[in-house]
């Protein structure tokens, strides 16, 4: 039903997949969770029993593990001209993965809602109250 009605409203094939692929991302995302590092009780790494979790939710956005974890388990600062990278507590790397999670599916909740909009003829300029 759900993909008969983006197919109704104009959402090309392609872009059904990669609705499905972000949403599953998202989810997956949603099961990860952090804990301290063995030797460093301010910094955060996604913990082992999770280890499937971030790896599906890098592949279905297209990133390497290593690279979405070390997002959100670190901040990168400029300081003096020079690049700074330093870990986040774990309480910073749950919330930068609801942020991500959140901005992710914004996005397509942002797409569904304009193609929707498109194939009703809705004109954003038109006042409908005077």
């Amino acid at each position: 039903r759900r993909i008969n009605a983006m197919q109704t409203i104009g959402i090309a094939a392609d872009d059904i997949q990669d609705i499905f692929r972000v949403i599953a991302a998202v989810l997956h995302l949603g099961n990860v969770r952090f804990d301290a590092p063995p030797g460093n009780s301010e910094g955060s790494q996604a913990m082992q029993e999770c280890s499937d979790s971030i790896e599906l939710a890098a592949k279905l956005t297209g990133v390497a593990r290593s690279l979405l974890e070390g997002s959100l388990c670190n901040q990168n600062r400029v300081v003096m001209k020079e690049k700074v990278r330093s870990p986040v507590t774990v309480r910073t790397a749950s919330d930068n993965r609801d942020a991500l999670a959140k901005a992710l599916y914004g996005m397509i909740f942002d797409f569904i809602v304009k193609t929707s909009n498109e194939s009703i003829g809705f004109i954003e300029e038109v006042k409908l109250f005077v």
